[in-house]
Parts: structure tokens; sequence; C-alpha cells
């Protein structure tokens, strides 16, 4: 059956309503990913899976048999907090690609894997290769090997690139072949200039999937809209990259981003490509036909359900195409005629029926006619027959979560060795997994009450499955009370206030509502963790945040589908049992552009608000309710105090506009002179140099200006911020809780702040969500996106509690030709290579006397640097020649490592701060030539050979064996002067590993002048190879 004819058709399953519909945050494509999924990659005897992500250890990749019955795992050769490795996997024939977008300073990184005798070895390292240095590319996001071809993406870098390599047989390695990246302004892209705001910021994210067939193909998606699809081997200095671009046709006749390329797959007839931002978020995929771009048709299930971006992932058999969600329990299947295309109108919805809130987003094939699922919030595997299309088995996968913790005081910088921190100490931490969640849960919005009966102190904590409530009577050892569910799907985003001992929760996840839980009910804890329940009102289906006005005890619901849609949805809670809708007020001056029954406005949408009885300096509101709304491009003051439904402005008081990315949060300072709020993606889209907290002057509610801006240390990306007293606590992603001294607005001052996200402090949506410091006791608690709940306390109000037993002191650096003053940088002495590094710590102390061992353990580029995996010795130094280190690495590049200490009494183990440590060795110059004896000799795989070039040019080094015929030529190339090294793995230049005997090699090297004729050193060594 031939289902396309020469026009285009637009096939939509669609139905008359859509459930939440049109008042959707735009979610940044980053939120969307980092929901993340577990990769799989079915190899021929084993399944590869990656472990959950954890910031304060490098990640693992699993081996499993077909029965999922561990076999083994590793990690990287040199594990860093947050590398992220194995966020992808690909595996062709007998090399395996892993990425860790986390890696190399937040850079990313891919490590190439050979399978030898059925045992998968570490080969080489390729880091990020541009120069983003600033900036989080996330290389490594993605990652395909295919035939001669290593394809990497970097999403984060800019607009997004990727970067080709092809397979060297010479070098027996991938070398850099092209980088590709768009060059057009996609805003004012022709076809799609009717449906994009011109002025919207958008990070285009080339490259944020990407699919490889086996004759060369690349389907090339992003988050913007824009697929290319070309063959790989028809790259060259000519290439236009927008000349292979695939058109986007459209029938809305707007919408903000339909991430129309999020998803990439080429199949048999079609590439498919998947919209995840289509209609609210409930997604769709395009089938288009290979040979003709304007011949397609879209699918999507029949019931759309917000923000569950059907397309997330593809597979194909004989049979049937698989289609999974990023935030729903169901898989998708068409199944194919006898002609081998699809029956359209067979879209069939398998219904998982395990486990309320299965997470299925990955989908693989296995060899024998099953689908394996990755269900990620379970931490398992669940097998399906494609027979019958039926559950088969589901399997428990490792998981890794952050240890938890007890008190820890803020020594030297951390805390617990691990949390970059100042004047801030840990009571407690209790990982995701104590309080209700999987190792895979995401935390995200908190809140407190405090039972006005018993004076206990309960957090309020959101994630991704409910909300948990944990009883802070003794903050310092926490115990989790229950959980009450979501109410309809898991979701990222979900929102917590309190009025009257009831909690109000509403979420993103589809028809939710808004839960209300009588918090009286945490008294019925004995001892075991409580499932509750709630009464929900069903006013509203999905909504953002809320916010409740305790004095006047009405609840303000943003980003609603309604009221703007998307402004205030104001609900009467003074009889919290019985709540009631009380009006709504937008202001569609305001917001982003939305297209609304089709039409394109701004709709007054309201990311948060903070709504106060007025007693500020402009007293002609005073004793009114004065609404401070955070509306995605500008600061909305409004006067709510009459309740009533104005979706035009007209109860505005005034605007304060500013260059918005996304006006996100806000506060006010206690005597309601100035609104401190924060932008959630100037950081992001690299607006900024560092975090930029901006200070509004309110005490005119007609005219808000902005007083000053406020620049954080770093540029993660500012989210919540809270005022008590003259202090202001903030959540800044990557670098945590930061508390800043606010008594003189126009210079605030950093005064303490608690890390919760050691890996990196990059521009990433990982790290604090929010926090709470409204405690009476001075307790405040935050949350970790991917750890858990933390429990901290200002220093000076902490008790005086001893340290634990066991410590280990400050980790200091010192250069042995600086009269060992402390140093953090190592900018070598050029001229002078004969100089030591020592590596020295304050020896740490038993309280039982026994003797302390350490280890040093260096991440990063130089992991060379490393004690060997167990060697333990008693001295508190390392001493390197400069020209050791020098001749380890290739002269030419700036070399970063993290530099830690482990030290152990036989029983315990603890670590030290982590120090950056820079090596900078390309300009250390040898004296003379000098090649070395090759190392190991005699060898049986593979040998090393080190030389030193006083002079820059080109450079030879050959094989030959004891006829004197050129086996092969290892390096042939122009290089820099400096101390070099290269391998042999005993193979010719055809690729086969020779036989046992003695070989030579020589070296055709540049020289100085005047020490041989015509300046070259030529110089040749015997070596033995055996089998």
């Amino acid at each position: 059956m031939k289902i396309f004819r020469p026009i285009i058709l637009f096939f939509l399953f669609y139905t008359t309503s859509l459930a939440d519909a049109g008042g959707a945050k735009d979610h940044s494509v980053s939120l969307l990913s980092k929901g993340r999924y577990v990769s799989i990659i079915k190899d021929s005897n084993s399944f590869i899976v990656s472990q959950n992500y954890n910031s304060t250890h490098g990640r693992k990749v699993n081996f499993y048999d077909n029965n999922f019955d561990l076999i083994k795992s590793i990690s990287s050769p040199t594990p860093n907090p947050g590398d992220d490795f194995g966020y992808s996997i690909s595996v062709d024939r007998s090399l395996m690609a892993i990425g860790a977008p986390g890696d190399y300073n937040g850079m990313g990184s891919v490590y190439i894997y050979e399978k030898k005798l059925n045992n998968w070895e570490f080969r080489n390292k390729i880091n990020y290769p541009g120069n983003s240095s600033d900036i989080s590319t996330s290389f490594g996001k993605h990652v395909i090997i295919k035939n001669n071809f290593l394809v990497i993406s970097a999403p984060d870098e800019h607009n997004g690139k990727v970067y080709i390599y092809k397979f060297d047989n010479n070098n027996n390695l991938f070398k850099l072949f092209n980088t590709l990246h768009p060059t057009h302004n996609h805003n004012n892209h022709s076809n799609r200039s009717s449906f994009l705001d011109p002025e919207a910021k958008i990070n285009y994210s080339f490259g944020i999937d990407f699919d490889i067939d086996i004759n060369d193909n690349i389907l090339i998606g992003s988050a913007n809209n824009s697929v290319f699809y070309f063959n790989l081997n028809d790259i060259s200095d000519d290439f236009m990259l927008e000349n292979y671009e695939i058109p986007y046709h459209h029938s809305h006749t707007y919408e903000y981003n339909h991430f129309f390329g999020y998803s990439v797959k080429i199949g048999e007839k079609y590439l498919y490509i998947g919209s995840l931002g289509c209609d609210d978020g409930s997604g769709k995929v395009r089938f288009i036909e290979k040979d003709n771009f304007n011949q397609f048709i879209d699918v999507s299930p029949s019931e759309k359900i917000l923000n569950t971006h059907f397309g997330f992932n593809f597979e194909e058999n004989d049979n049937f195409l698989f289609i999974s969600s990023f935030n729903n329990s169901n898989i998708y299947t068409l199944e194919k005629n006898d002609d081998g295309d699809f029956s359209f109108d067979s879209l069939i919805e398998l219904n998982l029926n395990i486990q309320n809130n299965l997470s299925a987003r990955n989908i693989i094939l296995g060899d024998n006619d099953n689908i394996y699922i990755d269900d990620y919030y379970n931490d398992r595997i669940v097998e399906f027959s494609i027979d019958n299309l039926s559950f088969k088995n589901s399997y428990q996968i490792n998981s890794s979560s952050t240890k938890s913790l007890g008190y820890n005081e803020c020594v030297n910088g951390l805390a617990a060795s691990i949390y970059p921190c100042n004047n801030i100490t840990l009571l407690s931490f209790l990982n995701k997994t104590e309080i209700g969640g999987s190792s895979s849960t995401s935390m995200n919005d908190i809140w407190g009450w405090t039972d006005p009966d018993t004076s206990i102190e309960y957090a309020l904590v959101g994630m991704s499955n409910g909300t948990a409530f944990v009883n802070l009577n003794d903050p310092q050892n926490p115990i989790y009370v229950g959980i009450l569910p979501t109410q309809t799907f898991n979701s990222s985003w979900r929102d917590i206030k309190v009025y009257e001992d009831y909690a109000f929760i509403v979420s993103e996840a589809s028809s939710h509502g808004m839960q209300i839980f009588d918090l009286k009910e945490l008294r019925n804890f004995s001892g075991v963790p409580i499932t509750f329940s709630s009464i929900v009102y069903s006013g509203f289906g999905n909504a953002h945040n809320i916010f409740i006005n305790e004095s006047t005890g009405f609840a303000y619901a943003v980003g609603t589908s309604d009221c703007g849609p998307g402004g205030l949805n104001v609900v009467d809670i003074r009889s919290p049992d019985n709540p009631a809708n009380a009006g709504c007020f937008s202001d569609p001056s305001t917001g982003r552009l939305r297209d609304v029954d089709g039409v394109v406005r701004q709709t007054g949408y309201v990311h948060d608000v903070q709504c106060v009885i007025y007693e500020g300096p402009d007293t002609i509101y005073n004793g009114k309710e004065i609404c401070f709304g955070s509306n995605e491009t500008d600061l909305w003051i409004v006067d709510v105090s009459n309740k009533t439904n104005d979706l035009t402005g007209a109860n505005t008081i005034s605007i304060g506009s500013y260059d918005s990315s996304y006006t996100h949060q806000g506060w006010l300072t206690e005597d309601q002179r100035f609104f401190i709020q924060n932008d959630e993606l100037d950081e992001y889209y690299n607006e900024t140099s560092r975090t930029k907290t901006i200070i509004w002057n309110v005490e005119d509610l007609d005219n808000p200006f902005i007083q000053s801006t406020y620049l954080g240390p770093f540029r993660s990306i500012d989210h919540n911020n809270y005022v008590l007293g003259n202090n202001l606590y903030m959540s800044h992603y990557t670098s945590g809780l930061r508390v800043l001294d606010i008594s003189n607005v126009n210079i605030p001052n950093e005064i303490a702040y608690f890390d919760v996200y050691p890996a990196n402090n990059s521009s990433q949506f990982e790290g604090s969500w929010s926090n709470y410091p409204y405690f009476e006791s001075g307790t405040i608690v935050a949350t970790g996106i991917g750890e858990g709940l933390f429990v901290l306390k200002l220093e000076e109000e902490v008790e005086d509690i001893p340290p634990s037993d066991f410590y280990l002191s400050n980790l200091q650096v010192f250069d042995n030709s600086n009269n060992f003053n402390e140093i953090s940088y190592l900018d070598v002495d050029l001229t002078n290579y004969s100089d030591s590094l020592k590596i020295s710590w304050t020896e740490s102390v038993d309280p039982e006397g026994i003797d302390v061992s350490y280890k040093l353990q260096v991440s990063g580029d130089l992991s060379f640097m490393s004690d060997s995996s167990f060697e333990y010795n008693q001295q508190n130094n390392r001493t390197f020649s400069i020209k050791d280190l020098v001749a380890s690495t290739d002269s030419t590049n700036v070399y970063d490592g993290q530099l830690q200490v482990l030290a152990t009494d036989g029983y315990n183990i603890v670590t030290s701060n982590s120090l950056i440590f820079t090596l900078d060795p390309s300009g250390i110059i040898p004296e003379e030539s000098f090649i070395s004896q090759n190392f190991p000799n005699p060898f049986n795989d593979s040998t090393t050979i080190n030389f030193e070039l006083p002079e820059s040019g080109y450079v030879s080094i050959r094989i030959f064996n004891s006829s004197g015929q050129l086996i092969r030529e290892l390096v042939k190339e122009n290089q820099l002067k400096g101390y070099k090294s290269v391998s042999w793995d005993g193979k010719n230049s055809s690729g086969e590993t020779v036989s046992s005997g003695i070989y030579f090699y020589q070296i055709n090297a540049p020289d100085l002048p005047d020490k041989y004729s015509k300046n070259r050193f030529i110089k040749a060594k015997k070596m033995l190879k055996l089998r």
C-alpha cells in the first residue's frame, strides 16, 4: 500500500481538546534533557548499561549477561565527580566509545575501548578539542562509532557543534576530520520566521541527537527545529551544512519551539524526527521519505498529555516501529504491512501495567525477539515479547546514590571532604533513596512546616515522584516520615507552600491539580514510613508554581492552562478543605509569545510570584494586597486587592523591563523597598560572565528601576531567592546555596555558601533547586536535584559539637624553585627544566595512635601522577621531576588535573579537599636531541619510545626488521620542539601483528645548528619483540 501521493500530507491523530494545554512553561532543552535516561547497548553477548548519574563521584558502566546478572563494572580510567561517564555509549564491532560530557573540567570527553579476547580494554581518551574553556560544552553527550567514523556532539558549545573523527590506520587512532556547526541565523530562517519569536533567546543545541546508518548517512537534529541529512563521505573543504537541511513544514501558526529534531533516527524507509515540544509538550513524530523531504506524515497519540514528549526514542525491526515518550509509562508501536510500509491508522499504545509511574524512555531490541525498556525511575530494565507485545520480566540494575552523611563542619573549605563550603555546617544529608525516591529520582522544590503543638520542624521535600516529609526535631538525625505520591505522573517540577497546617502542592504533571494535605497527619508516624493521600482541588490541571499569602488566605497558582493562560489563578483557601476559585489576573503585555487559539500573542504568563499586604514606603498602596510577578520577560507589579477576572492588565500598577533572558523568581526585602530577582537563562546563554542577580528599587511602585546588580563568583544559574532579615538565601544550581548580607543592597556581600554539587560550577541545570531558611531554630534545608536533602546551619548558630575522630588536613602544593610557598597554579619556569614539584600535606592523626598511610590521586589530564591503585605509604609528600612530568605530555598543550589525597588507618579511608592543578609544559625545551631506549624492552604487546627535540621541524620515526625492511612509520609529521613520546603496538603498516624477533627504530629529526651535518639528528636503536 502506497501512503504518500505527490503532495504534502498532514496525517494527524488528535482529539478536540488537549489536557492542560496553553499555559505550559517553555522549558529549556537542558531541563528536558536533565531528566536523563539510562543508556543501554546490546553487544554480542552482553547488555552494556550506564549507571545513574552521581555528582560526588564518577559514573560507572555495567556489563550484564542475557539474564541481567552483573558481569563487571567499569569507570573511566580517571574518574571524576560528575564526569557523567556513560551518558552515551556506542559499539561497532571491536570498538566502543563512551561519552563523559561532565569530564575534563566540565568540557567533556569520550573514552575509546577495544574488545580483546572478549574483554573491553581502554585504548585512549579524546578530550573536548575546541576552545570554549569558559562554558560547559557537553562534548560526548551523544556519540556514535560506525565503520571508520567516530561522531561526537557538543550541543551546548554555543549553538552546538558536531565533531567528525576518522580512523587513521597509520596511528591506529581516530583523528579529527571536520567540525560541523550551523551558521545561519535560525531566528530569521525563512521557513520558520512565522512561528519563532525573533526576540526570543534560544539555544540551538545542534547535535542534541543524531543517527548514522551502515552507509555512512547521518541525520543530525537540534533543539530548535533544524535537521540535516547527508553522507559523511561527502564532507569536503567546501561542504555547506545548510545545503542539507530538511525543511520544517508546520501546520500551526505559531509555537515557541516544537523541538523538531530533538530526537532523530534513520529508518529503513523513513527518517523519524521527534517534535517533542508540539502541542504543549505532548509531542509528535514526523515520518519523512528519505528521497523526498516534502513527502511526510505526522503521528501522535490520540490522547495528548502535557509534557509527556511523545517521540523521545525509536527502535525498528522488520515488523514494528517502537516509540517512547520522555515522561509516560507507555510504549507505542506501529505495525508494518506485507509490503513493509506502515499502517498509520494502527498506532498501538502498550500499557506496561507493571507499576505506577514507570518511566519508559529508552528502548532497545534484543536478539531474542524481545524489546528492553529503561524504567529509569525504578532502576530496572523491563523485558517485553515482540511476538505478542506482552510483559515477560523485569530486572533490577545496579544504581548509585550519594552517600548519606551526619554532622560535618566546614573545615578548610570542605564539609565531609566533599562539599565546598564557607561558614555553613552540614548537620546531615539524606540521599533521595532514603526519603521515598529511587537513585534516579530528581529533587525539586522545598518548603517547611513547624507543628504548632509539638514545635517539631518538618521539611516538605518536592521530588519527581511526589512530596516527602522529614522530621527535623534532631536535625543531625533527621527521620523520614513518609511520602505523598504524585497525583498523576512523575514530573521534574513540583511546588509546595503551607497555610494553616495544610500543604498545597502543584506540579507540571498533566491533570495533577492542587493536592491539599493535612500536615497534622504527620503526627501519626510510629516508626514505619507512611504513604499518604490528600484531597485534590481540580480547578486547574497543571501549574508551575504556587504562592500563598498567609495574611489573606489566598493561593496564587501560576503557569496554569487558563488565566491568560499562565497568569495568576487565585484560589480562596481560607477553608483549606473547601477551596474555591477567586479570580484571575494577567497582563498580556508581558510574557513570551504563544499561540492561543490561532492568535500569536503574549499571555501574561507568570513564572513565579510573591504577594504581600503592602506596608512599604509608597503610602498610596498601604494596606492593599500587591503581587510582584516574575513574568518571563518583565517584573510585573499588580494590585489584587479586589479579586476579579482581569486578563487585560487593568489592575497592573507598573512593569519593570530590562534586557531579560528569562525573568524567573524574586523576593522582597523585609522593608518592601527592594525586590531581588533572578534571571534563569542569562548565564545559560552566556550573556553574563558571572551569576547576575538584579535588585529592583520598588519604593515607588509606579516606577520600579534597577538599583544595583550583584555578580556571583561563578557563572552558575541562579534559581530561587529568599530573604530573612538582612540575609538573602540563593540557590545557584551548580554552585549550591549562597548567602548574601544585603544590609547594603548596593554592595551585597557573600558571607556563606554550601555547594551541594561539587562536580563543577557550570551553567547547567544541576545542583541546588531551592532552599528554605525560615525555621525558628535556624536550620536551613536545601535540595540537590540529583542528590537529596541537605540540612544546614550558618556556623555562628551551630552548637559546639566536636569534629569526627579521623580527619585529613588541608592539601598544599609547593614548587621547589619558589621556597615552598603555597601555590594552586603551577606555570613551569621555561628555562630551568631541572626543577622538581613537591606535593605535601599535613599529617593526619588517628586518635588510637594507629599509623596513617596516604595515596595521591590525580584526576583529569594529569592522572599519570597518581599513585598506583594499591600504593599507600606513610610519607606525607610526593616529589616529581619536572622533566619527567613533561616527558609524559606532548609538550604542546596545557594539562589540567585535580589533586586529592586519600588517607587510611587500615580501617577507614578519608579524603582531603581537592585542588585544581595546571601544568603548562609548552615552553620547556631540551638542551640536545635524544631518543631513549624503548620501554619495556623486551616487550609483548606494546612499547613506548621517548625522544627530545631542541628544534621544531619534520620528524620521522620508522621501524625496520632485522633484514632492513621498513615495517611501520610511527611518526611522519612536523612537530614542535619539546619532550615527546610515541608508542608502537607491535603491528605493521597493514595492522597485522609482527612476529617475534629483533627490530630497529630510527629517528630523523631536526637538531641544533652546526652540531650535525644538515642540522639533522639521525639515530637508531635495537629492541626485542616477544610473542
